[in-house]
């Protein structure tokens, strides 16, 4: 965790200047440069961005004991660990997560930043591209899924594989191969065994939550999680993971999951989807011209396609005009067609100082209209990157009064 504390959030009420943004120091520069950049030979992005941020604010971090908390850090694919860095992380407390499932894209993530790489910085090299090897064996490195990242993963050539499985993902970082066993070029020298992919798992990844006393282990003290599974993954081939199910799940040693009972533990009944749902906000605003400006919005959205739009706005000033905004959509209301519907009409007034270049601003005149306009358009997508239109443009205006700066009424009309 990194912790950027900003203390002018609290600023004292003696205090006759501005405060910028900080708090206390505990690390110097040096130190912030060795744990957060690891020195590396030559910046990267990542690691250009992490300078920016510790120029804009301070960081607030205990000093590097034996009671420090663990800190999780994300190893961005430009930031390339060394053997000798990963060991430094590990020595600092500090603690290491692998997305396993990412060793699916190693060919695509190779050839992706091999063409990124800028001139003139460090060479790209693939061997140390997803050392999952290195990562586990040195820095007790935990192997989780792409799940609590809100991602998946962004090369996957295999989407049936599901990111909460962790089987999979152990599997690829066992074998190196692809479920079909199609191998898979670049894990060379990086994989696990398979005690070391299920450690990765459980007691790694309690340990980089720094829960290793709690869970992660099957041992006295220990919370009765576990699962029982439908093979000994153990004495076989490390293909035989990527089928590998769950049979039973205890959690806190109550059987919650049995695969065999599909009575007492079926599927949920699916949540029923409303079409659509509302919100309501009020208008508040402020106009050199105008005055004070309040009213109301309402918007009602579809929750599920076809479905439709609408959102209805009212303005009103002080000297009684109003202002009404009225837009209604209609997603499908054929096969990639959809139908807009957009009105307004208003009768606030306006400033007129006339036309040309040569106008005063100390002469000007007040009128009053009502000003109406009507847009329907049918719009169907031809493609992903290409729609065309059919719409109508109908507009109006109808002038009430004119008053000149004095608030005398002028006879005749400013516009026709």
């Amino acid at each position: 965790m990194k912790h950027f504390v900003d203390m002018s959030l609290s600023v004292p009420d003696d205090a006759g200047q501005a405060v910028e943004p900080g708090g206390t120091v505990f690390l110097d520069d040096r130190q912030l440069k060795d744990i957060f950049l690891l020195y590396p030979k030559r910046p990267t992005r990542s690691m250009c961005r992490v300078r920016r941020a510790l120029s804009a604010c301070w960081i607030q971090m205990p000093s590097m004991g034996a009671a420090c908390v663990r800190t999780g850090m994300w190893w961005t694919m430009r930031a390339m660990p060394h053997r000798e860095q990963v060991q430094r992380i590990h020595d600092r407390g500090l603690a290491v997560t692998i997305i396993g499932g990412q060793t699916f894209d190693m060919d695509a993530l190779i050839r992706y930043y091999s063409s990124v790489h800028p001139e003139g910085g460090e060479p790209f090299d693939p061997s140390r591209l997803l050392d999952t090897r290195t990562k586990v064996r040195m820095a007790r490195g935990a192997l989780t899924s792409d799940l609590p990242y809100g991602m998946d993963t962004l090369f996957a050539n295999y989407p049936m594989i599901d990111g909460l499985n962790p089987f999979p993902a152990m599997a690829v970082n066992v074998i190196g191969r692809a479920p079909d066993g199609t191998p898979i070029a670049g894990t060379e020298g990086k994989t696990i065994t398979v005690e070391e992919a299920v450690r990765a798992y459980t007691a790694n990844g309690a340990y980089v939550l720094g829960e290793d006393k709690s869970f992660g282990t099957i041992a006295n003290g220990q919370w009765a999680d576990f699962v029982v599974l439908d093979r000994p993954v153990f004495e076989r081939d490390g293909m035989g993971l990527y089928d590998t199910q769950v049979v039973r799940t205890y959690s806190d040693g109550k059987l919650v999951f049995d695969r065999s009972d599909t009575l007492a533990y079926s599927a949920p009944a699916p949540v029923p989807i409303r079409p659509s749902d509302y919100a309501v906000s009020p208008v508040i605003g402020y106009d050199p011209v105008l005055g004070l400006i309040l009213g109301g919005a309402y918007f009602r959205f579809p929750l599920r396609t076809p479905g439709s739009f609408f959102s209805g706005q009212v303005q009103a000033i002080l000297s009684g005009q109003v202002n009404v905004l009225v837009d209604h959509t209609r997603y499908g209301l054929f096969k990639r067609t959809d139908l807009n519907v957009a009105a307004s009409f208003s009768d606030y007034f306006q400033y007129y100082f006339g036309e040309g270049s040569a106008t005063n601003a100390d002469v000007f005149e007040k009128i009053y209209a009502s000003v109406y306009q009507l847009r329907p358009k049918l719009t169907y997508d031809l493609h992903r990157s290409w729609s065309t239109s059919l719409f109508a443009d109908l507009r109006g205006r109808h002038e009430t009064r004119a008053e000149d700066r004095d608030d005398e009424q002028l006879s005749g009309q400013v516009f026709p």
